[in-house]
């Protein structure tokens, strides 16, 4: 498969591009409106005496647009590692060093492009024009004033987006969850088994590496197939869709991805840990009610019976020696065949008043 192909049927991969692509967007959006404002004829007149010229305005859409996408690339892919490894003020070395990069060019790119088109310079005089126009006016320090506060405001959304999950940060944006809202949801709690000898055998800090790698694999089969990851807690994961028959297959089909990424890496599990781990789950579907809670730290909270039976279902993998084990509400929405599932009976799980009957899923 050629190398394009396989970047695209990588979910990281594709979660990471639409990311740069929005920011980039974002970005040159920014930019056209602070033309449309009309603030670069104020500042430098002389590169900007037709800002509405549709032939202007479309070089210089261009420009940015594949100028902010180079720089997206850089933070998202090429820098992400040095953020997360270094300490502050050397990311912060670094985050200024590729901002100010960017609006060196952007303002060399910008000031070639007008004098070029409204001017009729050639491209070598041109750009020696532009740079002495950039340090010779205040023009380059409000652009650079500028697009650090429009840079700084990407780096906080990338922060929200990716805490709150793609699928979540656009509705707390707009304020949806400051009421509490009832929702239809596929729940599903899926830990490590057999967690505890794992733990005693690696000791603390191997372990905390084990789980991370883990984490990332499952991680990645559930983003695979749009599951909004809801909370990390240890070697848990909790995840939810949106209830309907598309999600209930990539629920459905996030297990099975979640195996095979695992089962890909189970030479470097074994040569690093000596283990071949596995994973439970249990999957119910019902009402939860979501919504922002905290004071200091908000952050969002699903509750609701079916978050607490999915929950027990999960437990109940231990009692049934089963790795899968799904709700008959859940059943009744997928077209699994009697092949696939195997019924256990009627369940009165820890804490419910009412018996539910428990299927274990055959993948």
């Amino acid at each position: 498969m050629p190398d394009i192909f396989k970047f695209f049927s990588d979910s990281l991969q594709r979660y990471r591009f639409r990311l740069v692509l929005i920011t980039a967007c974002f970005w040159t959006l920014v930019d056209m409106l602070f033309l449309v404002m009309t603030f670069d004829d104020i500042f430098i007149p002389k590169i900007a005496p037709h800002l509405v010229d549709p032939g202007l305005l479309l070089w210089r859409t261009v420009v940015v647009f594949f100028l902010s996408f180079a720089t997206a690339y850089l933070m998202v892919y090429k820098l992400r590692n040095i953020y997360f490894s270094k300490g502050f003020f050397i990311r912060f070395l670094y985050r200024s060093l590729l901002i100010l990069g960017f609006v060196l060019i952007y303002c060399l790119l910008i000031g070639t492009i007008h004098l070029m088109y409204n001017d009729q310079e050639n491209f070598f005089n041109a750009v020696p024009a532009a740079v002495m126009i950039m340090f010779r006016t205040n023009w380059f320090i409000i652009k650079l004033v500028f697009w650090l506060i429009v840079y700084f405001g990407t780096l906080v959304m990338y922060e929200v987006y990716e805490k709150y999950a793609p699928g979540t940060f656009f509705r707390i944006l707009t304020g949806r969850y400051r009421t509490p809202q009832q929702e239809n949801r596929i729940v599903m709690f899926i830990d490590l088994k057999d967690s505890t000898p794992i733990a005693e055998k690696l000791g603390h800090q191997a372990y905390f590496h084990f789980i991370r790698d883990f984490i990332f694999d499952l991680s990645t089969a559930l983003v695979e197939n749009r599951g909004i990851i809801y909370q990390y807690v240890g070697d848990e994961i909790v995840v939810s869709w949106t209830t309907n028959a598309k999600n209930v297959k990539r629920c459905i089909r996030s297990l099975v991805d979640a195996r095979r990424l695992i089962q890909k890496d189970g030479d470097h599990y074994r040569r690093e840990y000596g283990i071949n781990p596995e994973f439970r789950c249990g999957i119910h579907t019902g009402m939860v009610t979501i919504g922002e809670i905290g004071l200091v730290k908000k952050d969002l909270a699903m509750s609701g019976d079916t978050m607490n039976t999915a929950a027990r279902i999960r437990s109940a993998c231990n009692d049934f020696n089963e790795k899968f084990l799904l709700s008959e509400d859940f059943l009744k929405l997928s077209d699994l065949k009697d092949f696939q599932v195997k019924f256990l009976g009627n369940v009165e799980l820890k804490g419910k008043s009412n018996e539910i009957k428990l299927y274990s899923l055959q993948v």
